[in-house]
């Protein structure tokens, strides 16, 4: 929450939803994940913390300073891409596979 407020970044979600996102995920062993809006991580740690260790997240935002501020917290963990990209650009092009859970923070 600090980075947040050091950058101005106010739209932060709020416990409930972050609790629900852990939730949700933790009953999803191995799961893919993807979340459009990831600003500078706060729903994406929620998600993190509920994955194990076979989940696979795609983090999508297409503010460079806030996805950098998660790259910051995130990049090590390979569970996670994360991608300064926009949303609608990125549905066109993907070709993967399906999701377990999308979750539009946008």
């Amino acid at each position: 929450m600090e980075k947040s407020k050091e950058v101005g970044f106010t739209m932060p979600s709020d416990l409930f939803i972050g609790t629900m996102l852990k939730t949700l995920i933790a009953s999803k062993p191995k799961g893919f994940f993807l979340e459009f809006g990831t600003g500078i991580g706060l729903s994406l740690s929620w998600m993190m913390d509920g994955m194990d260790a076979g989940s696979k997240s795609i983090a999508i935002d297409n503010d460079f300073e806030l996805i950098e501020i998660a790259k910051e917290y995130f990049g090590k963990d390979k569970r996670v891409e994360t991608l300064c990209q926009d949303g609608s650009e990125w549905i066109k092009n993907h070709k993967g596979g399906r999701f377990d859970l999308i979750f539009a923070d946008a």
